[in-house]
């Protein structure tokens, strides 16, 4: 599938899995954060939540970005023009 992806799809998809959260099986990330809860609390000096195994897909509130989006796509284009005309396979 990735040898059949273009640059600006593969983009596509980054951003995309940045904004909504992992792409596959849906909130799976929810489902094994569960398992995770369930098999960590009777252990736990102190009460846990599920929040406590999620990933955080987006930046917290309060804090900045490493790089602006400005940033990110100069990079991102930098990156591309690198890889133009290269033969993945």
């Amino acid at each position: 599938m990735l040898a059949g992806l273009d640059a600006d799809e593969l983009a596509y998809w980054k951003a995309k899995e940045r904004v909504d959260g992992p792409l596959g099986y849906h909130r799976f990330d929810y489902a094994m954060s569960r398992i995770l809860l369930y098999l960590s609390a009777p252990h736990s000096e102190h009460p846990l939540s599920l929040e406590d195994f999620l990933p955080s897909w987006l930046v917290p509130k309060g804090l900045q970005p490493i790089q602006s989006e400005e940033e990110m796509k100069a990079n991102f284009l930098a990156a591309k023009a690198a890889f133009e005309g290269f033969d993945n396979g």
